[in-house]
């Protein structure tokens, strides 16, 4: 049977009555109740800083108030051995707030608050989040900023575990803007370096006709609570590293060369011209690489020792099956940066080619610096909120290896240019805020900016051939590659890293000799 609770709002005209049962139908009543005259401050310390609407099921909201009574099966739960723990939801315009007690512990218990935009973009279901490597399927700029769900409940789950069962109409995200089709479909075909490639799959959940279903542990909400305070310092560009050319796809296709191997290993002029071109504009390219790992391994150590890391000195880039890292699978890759988990990412990675004989696999790299330097012209205010908000990104498979670090998403130097991008929505934790506003406001901004750095005018495409190999600078040039069909041929590159400042290091020992 239905329990009664009162539900109290600071408003100047006399409340509605609302009957709900098994849950609460949230779009129907936020939007009608906010239309009201709630412009009051609340009592209730996680609700405090709201000054729209609240609903909760308890009978001490508010200090000064008018009285409507509910009927509705609350959202609550008891859980524990002996039903000593519980939770409750208290429903608000764009997010929900969960409280934990317990009877056998003093004081009112914990209160976690989280923005729906947040519980969508936070989905752990295997349409949201690959089955096997974990890795996110879908980019937060797709979650509307003001989602509001179409239903709200509470279950007990395994090992007595309270879980948060949250609906969303349709998808609960806007329309895929990464895929390569719907690139093509909104600027035009690519036409740099244009290739016969196959068309690539969405990197994100497909539609169908019903509601998307989150369902969160309430324990894992609480430990990944989106709302505390975060600071950190901003990074500054590296001093005197000769000079910086920003590019589209037009302008890297005019300067686009490849190096021969020989070349570059046994001339100075060779060196210099791949170490000019890769200083300058992020990008460079060589060919004629025997095929053998150690070959490639003697390219990227001409700048310095490559930079271990958990996959090792190098790594082979092989599609498998069961694969531990969405890069080993024959999917679309969306544009990415590596190890955004790390504190201080690789600078410079290598892509050296030993066999593609497959349909498709093209890659695609895009100026993230000049694209920054777009959104910071055209969206000045959601640019500043790029550098302020810290993204988490990690790396999580435990218990072998659980990498975590968060980073701005662009940061400028003292000169006020753009110094790094950190940009990998599969690889991205859940988001933490200091309000809801300040989500909403995020999202709307990174939104923004991944409009400006899928505009494929930025893009400069290549399909990389037997014996050729790729450098590019992890924290400016982002990288993406189609999906490609992998019962067509063999596809295996070998990969490896470089420190930034070993790559810095021979910048500066260039610029800085006595002939220049």
């Amino acid at each position: 049977m239905a329990s009664r609770f009162s539900v109290r709002a600071v408003t100047k005209k006399l409340p509605l009555s609302y009957n709900f049962v098994s849950g609460l139908n949230i779009s129907s009543v936020c939007n009608h109740v906010q239309s009201r005259a709630f412009h009051r401050s609340f009592k209730y310390p996680a609700l405090a800083n709201y000054q729209h609407l609240a609903l909760f099921a308890s009978e001490k909201c508010f200090s000064r108030s008018y009285t409507s009574t509910v009927a509705f099966d609350p959202l609550s739960l008891e859980y524990g051995p002996n039903k000593e723990a519980t939770v409750k939801v208290a429903l608000q315009p764009y997010s929900l707030v969960i409280s934990k007690s317990n009877k056998n512990t003093s004081g009112s218990g914990e209160t976690y608050e989280f923005p729906y935009s947040f519980l969508r973009d936070s989905c752990r279901c295997s349409s949201c989040v690959h089955s096997t490597n974990y890795q996110k399927l879908f980019s937060s700029a797709r979650v509307p900023p003001k989602i509001k769900p179409v239903s709200v409940k509470l279950e007990h789950g395994i090992d007595n575990r309270v879980e948060l069962v949250v609906e969303w109409k349709g998808l609960g995200l806007h329309e895929d803007k990464t895929s390569i089709e719907k690139i093509e479909s909104r600027f035009g075909t690519i036409e740099s370096n244009p290739s016969s490639a196959s068309s690539a799959p969405s990197s994100s959940p497909s539609a169908d006709a019903n509601n998307h279903v989150s369902r969160f542990n309430v324990d894992w909400l609480v430990s990944n609570s989106p709302l505390p305070n975060k600071t950190e310092t901003q990074a500054v560009r590296p001093y005197n590293t000769g000079p910086r050319t920003l590019w589209d796809g037009e302008m890297y296709s005019k300067v686009f060369e490849k190096v021969d191997y020989s070349e570059f290993m046994e001339t100075k002029s060779g060196y210099e011209r791949v170490l000019k071109t890769l200083g300058e504009y992020g990008l460079a390219f060589l060919k004629n690489i025997p095929n053998e790992k150690s070959y490639s391994e003697k390219l990227i150590s001409k700048f310095g020792p490559i930079m271990h890391t958990f996959y090792g000195k190098s790594w082979d880039v092989i599609s498998k099956k069961q694969s531990e890292n969405i890069a080993y699978t024959d999917l679309y890759l969306g544009l990415h940066m590596d190890l955004c988990y790390f504190s201080t990412p690789p600078g410079i990675q290598m892509l050296s080619c030993l066999e593609n004989t497959t349909l498709g696999g093209e890659s695609i790299f895009v100026d993230s610096f000049k694209a920054a330097n777009i959104m910071k012209k055209v969206f000045p205010k959601e640019t500043e909120i790029l550098t302020k908000v810290d993204v988490p990104f990690h790396y999580d498979h435990y218990p072998f290896t659980f990498m975590y670090n968060r980073h701005k998403t662009i940061s400028f130097d003292k000169n006020n240019e753009v110094s790094k991008v950190f940009y990998a929505p599969m690889f991205q934790a859940p988001l933490k805020f200091s309000s809801s506003e300040e989500c909403n406001s995020f999202l709307d901004a990174f939104s923004k900016f991944e409009d400006i750095i899928y505009n494929n005018k930025l893009f400069f495409e290549t399909k990389l051939e037997n014996g050729t190999a790729v450098l590019f600078h992890n924290t400016r040039v982002l990288h993406s590659r189609r999906s490609f069909d992998s019962s067509s041929g063999n596809r295996h590159f070998l990969g490896a890293y470089l420190a930034i400042d070993d790559f810095n290091n021979q910048l500066r020992l260039l610029y800085h000799s006595p002939n220049k």
